[in-house]
């Protein structure tokens, strides 16, 4: 028989479980809703591939059978976004879950879908990462991406499984652009002998980026 035990005692377990596990911290057509206007790459004078550098600030709350954490603020420093000739990112950023590392996949148009591995502390987590929202134009890229999310402990006592969605957002300004990324993930936190832990996160990061 399983046992079922207060909010506290979920969040406390799940801590310290993530803790032990190592973690916390296209083209399309009108039909569909995507499609690509970007023309010759370029805004007035200035050309939108290339690399962009700069800073982001991070906000990141996470919540736990139904009880949600302050915030957590953090910095990226010397992030960087490449644009191909094209006018697509020629990879994206991947926020990760809880201290999972963040994970490049290369998919900017609609449909595009990737698998990527990701190494983390005591535990391997596989992304499924499929774009279902993709316009890009001579002025911003806008992308929404659904991800399947596992994670399973190196012992096989811990198992993190569930979704996210990561919505994308450059909007291009003379010589420089406005990045801003947001995650929503949705894990169920499974240990043998307990009832599954709902867990949820969400990330957003948000900065400056100008031309190299």
């Amino acid at each position: 028989m399983r046992t079922q035990h207060s909010i506290p005692f979920l969040l406390a377990a799940s801590a310290a479980l993530l803790i032990l596990a190592g973690g916390c911290p296209n083209t399309g057509n009108g039909g569909n809703g995507n499609g690509n206007d970007n023309g010759n790459g370029d805004i007035g004078d200035v050309q939108t591939d290339g690399t962009w550098t700069g800073t982001l600030s991070c906000t990141r709350t996470q919540s736990a059978g139904g009880a949600t954490t302050p915030p957590v603020q953090s910095t990226i420093n010397d992030f960087e976004l490449v644009v191909g000739e094209d006018g697509a990112p020629t990879a994206i950023t991947i926020p990760g879950y809880t201290d999972t590392p963040s994970a490049a996949a290369e998919l900017a148009r609609f449909g595009d879908t990737v698998t990527i591995n990701v190494s983390a502390t005591n535990r391997n987590v596989t992304l499924t990462a499929n774009v279902t929202s993709s316009l890009i134009t001579a002025t911003s890229i806008d992308l929404t991406v659904e991800i399947e999310y596992l994670s399973q402990s190196t012992n096989n006592n811990l198992r993190q499984e569930g979704t996210a969605t990561l919505t994308l957002n450059i909007d291009y300004a003379a010589d420089e652009l406005t990045y801003r990324a947001e995650i929503v993930y949705d894990v169920q936190l499974i240990v043998s002998g307990l009832d599954p832990i709902n867990t949820g996160e969400t990330t957003t990061c948000e900065g400056t980026l100008t031309r190299s």
